[in-house]
């Protein structure tokens, strides 16, 4: 085979390879979901939830303490499901989200889910 026809086909296969990553990571198929949050039928309820930040202050100000942008909040995501619940933890920089892991994968927890939130 011609030097110039392998060079061509060489070519032709990176710019795929390159175009198939570009558009898969653009769909997110190449991406870890940020959060994996339980069925919307298996929240626990707001009352819950509620109840469970009230149960663990100082774990609430822990994860705020994180940063000016770290809020830790009691939300609803799911509109077909407003009696569930979730504890929310938006954070603003990849620091605050570092440090707000680190509290969760060390604490006890709030006993409830919680999802973190780019803010």
């Amino acid at each position: 085979m011609p030097r110039r026809t392998v060079w061509a086909i060489a070519v032709a296969v990176a710019a795929m390879v390159a175009g198939l990553a570009i558009v898969l990571v653009g769909f997110g198929a190449l991406r870890a979901p940020d959060v994996s949050r339980p069925a919307c039928s298996q929240l626990p309820s707001k009352i819950a939830v509620s109840t469970a930040l009230t149960d663990h202050p100082d774990l609430t100000a822990q994860i705020e303490a994180a940063g000016a942008g770290v809020h830790v909040t009691s939300t609803s995501p799911c509109s077909d499901y407003p009696d569930r619940a979730l504890v929310t933890i938006t954070y603003r920089t990849k620091v605050e989200r570092t440090e707000v892991d680190h509290i969760l994968t060390t604490a006890d927890g709030f006993g409830v889910p919680a999802e973190l939130v780019k803010n």
